[in-house]
């Protein structure tokens, strides 16, 4: 066993600790996924398993989206950020969630992987582990907005 890494059956005790963790929340904010006791959004357990295995690999969504994806998508994914207001026509608002349930996991990676017209291709900076988690906060982003 190497010594830079826990054992397996301790990182899924973890894995699975924050998951239930997560469900817990889920259930006393709102009971389901969808709209909560105040009227906002609840994460849905999907969300919260994608940014738990992202949490225990090390890997931040809101950092990794902070620092490849706001300068044009902005904090919020609304297409809003510094660099995108020059942009003609400006990017999209990714985390609209009529738009999240259109498209697929794999559909988002492919664009954040291989870019599109006016997006750098982040393929060669970020692992896939990293993309994914760039997913999952995109997913956790239209989620709260539960527009």
């Amino acid at each position: 066993m190497r010594r830079d890494r826990c054992p397996g059956w301790l990182e899924r005790s973890v894995q699975a600790t924050a998951v239930v963790t997560g469900l817990a929340v889920v259930l006393a904010a709102g009971g389901a996924p969808g709209r909560g006791s105040r009227g906002g959004s609840v994460v849905g357990p999907d969300v919260i398993v994608r940014e738990s295995r992202g949490w225990l690999q090390g890997l931040d969504g809101k950092q990794l989206f902070a620092k490849h994806c706001t300068s044009c998508h902005g904090v919020e994914g609304r297409g809003d950020g510094v660099a995108g207001r020059a942009m003609k026509p400006p990017p999209p608002d990714i985390a609209n969630p009529v738009f999240l349930a259109t498209v697929t996991d794999d559909s988002i990676a492919t664009v954040v992987r291989d870019g599109v017209r006016g997006m750098k291709p982040l393929g060669k900076v970020l692992t896939r582990a990293q993309i994914q988690v760039i997913v999952g906060h995109l997913r956790a982003l239209g989620q709260a907005r539960g527009e």
